[in-house]
């Protein structure tokens, strides 16, 4: 593991681990948007996952001009490794992941360190919202617009604030008390919620903090991993499922919140992926066990319908360019009626969850 290094010049280094696959097509403009970071003390560590087109030599180009960046090259073995084998080989007391094809608004690293900072050891770093783009950078749709602060690992399971894996920055003493990434998921054909299963390890035993600001733009398009829509419901059931097994123990009202979300979520996968049947006995099953969420769902599966189709080539042009966005505070969402009473209650599970854990850590002292 590469040497720690807490402060360098008075400001804290933070690592930023970027995994890549095939990324050509992208990799340049995501380095551009991590370069111009305004906390300009970072090391960019470049996973190339054992790419067949030209990612290394693009990423060795910028690594000429730029000391700050680097590439290593490693066998084909899945998002998760390339995580681990960049936090391996990072120095920094902070580290930040962001995928290939996304982007970062400039101000996002200082922003989530200025927070991240001003808290004690038991938060774990800082979260931001999104935004959707597409192939050209072009913004066509939001992200989830909630961000709560906290300890949320029962409203995290059953609603997944963190939509992808380019949002969080993290203190390094809290990557290194959970461990990596689980390689698991890739070798069993099941990649994809890879983020989902870390962040419930994560949010079993920590706190995390919120910017309620979109400072990152979440590329969509088809051939991405998220794309295999089958897949990812597969691996989203196996991360609620684990959580459930290895996480603090929940109350039967939360286990049957966070399977439903997975329902939910699986209905949805189905749906785009023209598979009604199984979207229908999804769908079948939620108006027995969970009705509400079933409202929940098909409400956030007519926003994306909505989004596709401004993106479609006989709608109007998406909007702006992400990189000319202003970082803006997001409002919080208004409660629709049938969440407003599990929010309250998962919230109150939290609310016991946190108790529980931190008067131990107290007696621990």
């Amino acid at each position: 593991m590469a040497e720690l290094i807490e402060e360098s010049f008075g400001e804290p280094l933070v690592s930023i681990i970027i995994p890549a696959y095939n990324a050509a097509a992208f990799i340049g403009r995501t380095l551009e948007s991590v370069q111009a970071q305004t906390h300009a003390m970072l090391e960019i560590i470049v996973i190339d996952d054992g790419s067949t087109d030209n990612t290394h030599d693009l990423v060795l180009k910028v690594a000429i001009v730029d000391a700050r960046v680097r590439v290593i090259s490693t066998a084909n073995q899945g998002v998760a490794a390339a995580r681990n084998k960049g936090v391996a080989e990072a120095a920094g007391g902070y580290i930040a992941f962001v995928d290939a094809d996304d982007l970062w608004h400039p101000s996002k690293i200082q922003k989530q360190l200025a927070l991240l900072r001003s808290l004690p050891d038991e938060w774990c770093g800082v979260y931001a919202l999104y935004h959707f783009i597409d192939l050209e950078d072009r913004i066509i749709g939001h992200g989830g617009s909630r961000a709560p602060g906290g300890y949320i690992y029962a409203r995290h399971m059953s609603y997944k604030f963190i939509g992808n894996g380019s949002t969080l920055l993290l203190r390094r003493e809290a990557i290194d008390s959970v461990g990596g990434y689980d390689p698991g998921y890739a070798a069993a054909k099941i990649g994809g919620c890879e983020d989902l299963d870390y962040e419930l390890r994560l949010f079993a035993r920590y706190k995390v903090a919120a910017i309620a600001e979109r400072l990152v733009g979440y590329r969509v398009y088809d051939g991405n991993m998220s794309s295999d829509h089958s897949r990812m419901a597969r691996s989203m059931t196996e991360a609620v499922e684990r959580g459930i097994r290895r996480g603090p123990a929940l109350s039967d009202y939360a286990k049957v919140s966070a399977r439903a979300f997975v329902l939910g979520y699986k209905m949805i996968q189905m749906l785009r992926s023209h598979r009604f049947g199984a979207a229908a006995r999804c769908a079948m099953t939620l108006t027995v066990q969970a009705p509400l969420v079933l409202l929940y769902r098909l409400a956030s599966y007519a926003k994306f319908v909505s989004l596709k189709r401004r993106n479609g080539k006989h709608a109007s042009p998406p909007g702006p360019l992400f990189r000319n966005m202003a970082a803006e505070p997001v409002p919080p969402p208004r409660e629709q009626f049938w969440d407003r009473r599990r929010m309250r209650l998962l919230g109150e599970e939290d609310a016991r969850l946190e108790a529980s854990l931190f008067s131990r850590h107290a007696g621990d002292l």
